[in-house]
């Protein structure tokens, strides 16, 4: 398989069937990720080799684990004792194992039925070059021998790397480890094929994950620098230097290169530490010292402690110190390029207002722009990649597409179609200006036969690639949401949704007129974009608006305005009460006053209330009296759409089902785009498993203007051409869902 991403999709292939039958070809190979979650609960261990004996008298089970020192070696212990979310006892209880020991240099691999569901083990991330490195000879003693069901046979891993993991999990006391040289049967294709599309799976469950780092912190300075930054408060000149010094150092380690350590440091999240080597002789201090470390050649930091500081302490410090002229402008430069490179090798945690026991996933289109800066030796393992960092239910045989001669490029697209993300076709037509990549409107005429997508009319454009692509972070919740059922026929795709037919314009311009009495319309750029000076206009503009739309019977509209302007926080952001809560279920009118505009009921939501006023108000958090948090966030393509429809348009197309009936109040879509006379099809989002009818605040959903008629028609759904894609919001009842077809 090749890297094939800078090469246009259209480019190998001679026409649209040809292109269309590739993609049908490709979605035949797929895998069940059951599978794959089977595999991941009989996982094969490193553990200390012997003859376990049980102490002597009987403790709970009639079993007894002994306490631990750093002298104990060869004593017996039961396996790290732990239950479950249920309460369910782990299969690892039921198992007495040796402790690891300092000199022993034999281990034993286990079984994958032996631990059945386990979780209590530590996953290790490294490079392969630090399992591979080239020893002298007289250092070939300190090998590792493995005790397998075949017999004993020589470590797959250079000894280095198992002392590190060793020395990680004796004070942890766990008794398994799960590297995947070792615990991988690298002869068994069926298990490299079961464990690459599990491997997420892994380090999401395991109850330690361990980055080995190969970068050696040797400067007192650099480790008083990294205290500083964890310590959150002021920092010297001085040290910042030295802060930007040990962050790049940091960065220059090959582990944050690799393709393999992008899903694992994903899916690893809060349970991941990076361990690197470090002076013996240097003082870590109190945020830098492992708090069950043995050694005091490594320095232990958390990956999630890391990243926090970097995307909250450290661009508010270099903000303040620029501010008030205290930092040189090359530090300042020095550290917002760290911070760049940070956050260009690590997808973003999950934004504040995402909800939802999930792990950390991300979208295709962030899966590809990571991996375009990651390497890896087998091009096809970036299909798996893929797939693992956005926890896709279907997955593709990449071993088999591999052998069938199908490159990277395709099969990454089907894979992110099979499951219902939309994010590749959204890098093309993003109407936000001044990013790379394309930004044109696919839905305008002119740009019709460019934009032509190759093999199906709702494809990507065949001059389209992958690494011209841009990745939007505020669109990483998209990865919580699938179109379903998301099926590839000969005659289309196949998707549950909603057609929208756009048969009617709002006159907008009396609120205009209102508007122009109180405010200076003259420069209407500025009074758009959220600020604190702007806020009063933007408030004063909203309940003109829903007041205007109310009194006018448009209530499906103003439904739909109300609630994508008001921010309902999560519930850990609030400070809950009954107050708090009937205010987040109270409709527009029991908030403001319409006859008189003036706000009735003063928001008492404060969110981040542990930060002060000051800092709050500085990022647009509030505490405000009026209700319209989600309209001060800079981002807000709705921010600019209202501003527009009222100020510079004077009028606003409005959609309604176009199976439904026609009244003013059953209109509840709006799209960037939509003219008088377009029909939209806005395709089903899943989430969790349940139909969405309202969104995320920064997930902006998306729908497929189509042709006026059908095609043709089968049975069970009408044929429709796409004619591009547009951004917008609904409001609908699930129950009105239809199948459809875009061809």
């Amino acid at each position: 398989m090749l890297l094939d991403t800078a090469k246009p999709f259209g480019q190998d292939y001679v026409n649209d069937n040809d292109y269309r039958q590739a993609m049908l070809a490709i979605q035949k190979h797929q895998l069940d990720r059951g599978t794959a979650a089977n595999w991941a609960n009989h996982l094969r261990f490193l553990t200390a080799d012997g003859e376990p004996k049980l102490p002597i008298g009987p403790g709970p089970n009639g079993k007894v684990a002994e306490s631990y020192s750093d002298d104990d070696e060869g004593k017996y212990e039961l396996s790290r004792s732990e239950t479950d979310e249920s309460g369910s006892v782990c299969a690892c209880e039921n198992h007495v194992t040796m402790k690891f020991r300092k000199s022993g240099r034999q281990l034993k691999l286990t079984g994958a039925s032996e631990n059945p569901f386990c979780v209590h083990y530590l996953a290790v991330s490294y490079c392969c070059e630090s399992a591979n490195r080239v020893r002298k000879p007289n250092d070939m003693g300190s090998n590792y021998t493995i005790n397998t069901s075949s017999g004993i046979r020589q470590s797959k891993l250079d000894f280095e790397v198992l002392d590190r993991a060793i020395s990680f999990a004796r004070p942890r006391k766990l008794s398994y480890i799960w590297i995947d040289q070792e615990c991988i049967d690298q002869e068994d294709e069926r298990d490299q094929r079961e464990g690459i599309q599990a491997m997420d799976l892994v380090y999401q469950r395991a109850v330690e994950c361990l980055g080995l780092l190969d970068v050696q912190i040797a400067d007192q300075r650099h480790i008083d620098a990294l205290n500083a930054m964890f310590d959150g408060e002021d920092i010297s000149d001085d040290l910042l230097h030295a802060l930007a010094d040990v962050l790049e150092l940091i960065l220059s380690d090959r582990w944050f290169t690799r393709a393999w350590i992008l899903q694992e440091s994903l899916a690893g999240a809060v349970q991941m530490t990076l361990q690197m080597k470090c002076n013996p002789n240097l003082e870590k201090g109190a945020f830098m010292e492992p708090m069950f470390s043995l050694s005091s050649e490594y320095l232990e930091i958390e990956l999630t402690q890391l990243h926090a500081y970097l995307s909250t302490w450290l661009p508010t410090t270099v903000e303040y110190m620029t501010a008030n002229s205290t930092l040189e402008p090359a530090i300042a430069d020095r550290l917002t390029n760290i911070m760049e490179k940070w956050f260009g090798l690590l997808p973003p945690q999950v934004p504040v207002d995402y909800e939802g026991n999930r792990r950390l996933a991300c979208n295709a289109a962030a899966a590809v722009s990571y991996l375009n800066r990651r390497e890896n030796a087998v091009i096809s393992d970036r299909i798996a990649i893929m797939a693992n960092l956005c926890d896709y239910k279907k997955r593709l045989d990449t071993m088999e597409l591999d052998r069938l001669g199908y490159n990277f490029s395709l099969c990454a697209f089907v894979l992110s179609i099979m499951n219902g993300d939309i994010s590749l076709l959204q890098g093309y037509v993003h109407p936000l200006s001044g990013h790379s990549g394309r930004t044109d409107d696919l839905t305008r005429q002119s740009q019709q036969a460019a934009n032509k997508g190759v093999g199906f009319s709702w494809s990507l454009p065949q001059w389209a690639t992958l690494s011209s692509l841009r990745y939007l972070e505020t669109e990483l919740t998209n990865a919580t949401f699938e179109l379903h059922p998301s099926t590839l026929t000969q005659s289309g795709w196949l998707l549950d949704g909603w057609l929208f037919s756009f048969d009617h314009a709002i006159d907008l311009s009396p609120v205009r007129t209102m508007l122009a009495a109180k405010w200076d319309l003259s420069e209407p750029k500025k009074l758009s974009i959220p600020t604190l000076s702007t806020r009063p206009f933007l408030v004063d503009m909203m309940i003109q608006l829903l007041s205007f739309l109310v009194e006018t019977g448009y209530t499906g509209v103003a439904e739909l305005f109300w609630d994508i302007t008001r921010y309902q926080p999560p519930k850990r952001q609030l400070q809950p009460s009954p107050e708090t809560e009937a205010y987040c279920k109270a409709s527009f009118n029991q908030i403001i006053d319409m006859k008189t505009g003036k706000i009735t009921w003063s928001n008492p939501i404060k969110m981040y209330s542990d930060l002060p006023e000051d800092t709050r108000r500085r990022l647009g958090i509030g505490p405000y009296q009026d209700p319209f948090q989600k309209l001060y966030d800079s981002e807000n393509f709705y921010v600019w759409r209202i501003f527009k429809a009222i100020v510079l348009d004077g009028s606003l197309p409005i959609g309604r089902l176009d199976n439904g009936k026609v009244s003013l109040d059953t209109y509840q879509a709006f799209f960037d785009n939509a003219c008088v006379g377009n029909l939209y099809f806005a395709p089903a989002e899943y989430c969790e498993g349940s139909i969405k009818a309202r969104h995320f605040n920064r997930w902006q959903p998306r729908a497929f203007p189509i042709s006026r008629t059908p095609r043709r028609s089968t049975e069970s759904y009408a044929i429709f051409a796409c004619q591009g894609l547009d951004q917008g919001e609904w409001l609908i009842d699930p129950m009105q869902i239809e199948r459809v077809c875009l061809e």
